[in-house]
């Protein structure tokens, strides 16, 4: 299809670069858009954009981020692989964080704009877990720096060595870095359902049960002024339940407003607390309901 009387390539590469979209220059120019990005390449000119996109990527991003190793650079890319997600949908990652602030560290390394909303490309986000506690998210986008951390993490790995990799990464800042041949002991990790899960090694084990609403609300007051984590608010009446020689419960009152409450606890005690509920024909939340009233 010829062009338009008048279009030079000149003109071509000046509608390309002043972001204009590619539907609007066809109809301009006269020819398709693969001749479009033809004359793109005869004369050099980077392309920014895929013939789908429309507009030029124009969200603020340090370009140069990923292509030299520094501190900072290994700590973004470990909290990548840890704590990272790519966008099945759009040219985006995101990171997933408890406390804002490292978002906002993140997003000063990559020279990114930053704001709390969601009207905005490069945006922090807030949500809440099943246990209620916020978690931030901090979205970057951008296809190339996508491809770039891409070729970085994947460039020596597949499903066998991806643990080993895994590590490296995660070392790069520190003063003693793991390495590919390195023997050293490092936590556990497995395979289920797709996901790489840590093996827990400490002396803490996850529970879930069903906990009332109105208890747990009241136990996360308390703990806020104490300045210390839920669980272990909860452990201290477990404990002090554990030191009474039976237990006085009516079974008969119970909370109709019991919710799914997931934590950790102490391996040991919670052995213990299952061992008493049983003595005492209870059900576990029932005992660690009671519980929060030996609290001191």
């Amino acid at each position: 299809m010829p062009r338009n009387p008048g279009i030079t390539d000149e003109a071509i590469i000046k509608m390309y670069k002043s972001g204009m979209p590619f539907k609007e220059m066809v109809s301009r120019i006269g020819i398709s858009d693969r001749s479009i990005r033809n004359v793109m390449y005869k004369h050099g000119v980077k392309m920014n954009r895929e013939q789908s996109s429309g507009q030029p990527r124009k969200h603020k991003i340090n370009e140069n981020f990923f292509k030299t190793w520094s501190h900072e650079m290994a700590w973004v890319l470990g909290l990548f692989i840890t704590d990272g997600h790519v966008n099945k949908s759009t040219h985006s990652i995101y990171f997933s964080q408890k406390d804002e602030r490292i978002l906002k560290v993140i997003a000063t390394y990559l020279d990114a704009a930053y704001i709390l909303a969601s009207t905005v490309p490069t945006k922090i986000t807030t949500d809440t877990s099943k246990s209620g506690n916020p978690i931030y998210r901090v979205w970057l986008n951008g296809k190339t720096e996508l491809q770039k951390l891409a070729r970085i993490i994947y460039n020596h790995t597949d499903t066998e060595n991806f643990l080993i990799y895994k590590r490296i990464y995660m070392t790069q800042h520190l003063d003693n870095p793991y390495y590919v041949e390195d023997e050293r002991d490092v936590p556990k990790w497995k395979r289920k359902d797709g996901k790489l899960i840590h093996i827990n090694s400490g002396s803490r084990i996850p529970f879930r049960t069903n906990i009332s609403r109105r208890t747990l609300d009241s136990l996360k007051i308390i703990a806020k002024e104490r300045k210390m984590y839920l669980n272990h608010l909860i452990e201290i009446g477990l404990k002090n339940l554990l030191a009474k020689s039976e237990i006085s419960f009516n079974r008969q009152i119970r909370p109709d407003d019991r919710v799914q409450f997931k934590t950790t606890y102490d391996e040991e005690l919670l052995t213990n607390i299952k061992r008493l509920a049983q003595q005492n024909n209870l059900f576990i939340n029932d005992v660690i309901e009671h519980s929060i009233h030996f609290i001191d």
